[in-house]
């Protein structure tokens, strides 16, 4: 099967919505599989052809985000780790900002993966390297509307690592900003469902910040993170 259809079949699977449903997560983990099984033979068959360099970091990366997603989080992390080194080095020999943005993608899940295995120095870290190249792909006149998302994808994460730390005035910032860029691909794209569905999600995020503030001044005391946050 050609690599670019299972690269669309992981994308649409990982984004449906009904997918992401109580009840619908074995399925979703088998369906994820099988895109799993054959990134996973990708990259053993061409670990070593140094002609598809680019291709070879896309599929690990994929696989590492499928691994992550169906529940071994420590083998995700090192997947990343392999793509993110994979992805510096391509972008040392030629500085185009497809690599810059596949390296960025990496940061981020490391930092994603590190929050959920309460790491929150590794975590701070990859974000924050994720933050500085999306901010500079950004930067640039007439930048893709992928880098903007990106961009606020990674402040949303950001915003989740300062709400579970209960840094709650830095989460508040990050969620804004990333309200911000959402907000830019909607008033550019009005009728797409996922920017839609982003921006809900980082508004909710801040819905249960000021909850928690609210609660934290009510009662001086600095409440454990309860709530499950989205992103």
């Amino acid at each position: 099967m050609p690599r670019d259809a299972v690269d669309r079949y992981h994308t649409e699977v990982s984004e449906e919505i009904l997918l992401n449903q109580p009840g619908m997560e074995l399925l979703r983990k088998r369906l994820l599989k099988l895109a799993g099984d054959f990134y996973e033979k990708f990259t053993k068959d061409r670990a070593d052809d140094v002609s598809v360099r680019a291709d070879y970091g896309k599929a690990l990366f994929r696989l590492a985000q499928i691994t992550g997603d169906v529940g071994d989080e420590p083998k995700a992390i090192k997947l990343h780790e392999q793509a993110a080194k994979l992805f510096t080095e391509l972008f040392a020999k030629d500085a185009n900002p497809e690599t810059q943005a596949r390296l960025a993608e990496c940061y981020h899940h490391l930092g994603r993966l590190y929050r959920k295995e309460e790491d929150a120095k590794k975590s701070e870290t990859d974000y924050k390297n994720a933050l500085e190249i999306w901010e500079k792909l950004t930067a640039k006149a007439g930048a893709r509307d992928e880098y903007v998302e990106g961009l606020a994808r990674t402040l949303n994460g950001l915003g989740n690592l300062y709400q579970k730390a209960r840094k709650l005035e830095e989460a508040q910032k990050y969620y804004k900003e990333a309200m911000s860029g959402w907000k830019t691909l909607l008033d550019a794209h009005k009728d797409v469902a996922k920017y839609q569905r982003e921006y809900a999600t980082a508004a909710a995020n801040l819905g249960k910040l000021v909850d928690a503030r609210d609660i934290q001044k009510k009662t001086g005391r600095r409440l454990s993170h309860r709530r499950p946050l989205q992103g």
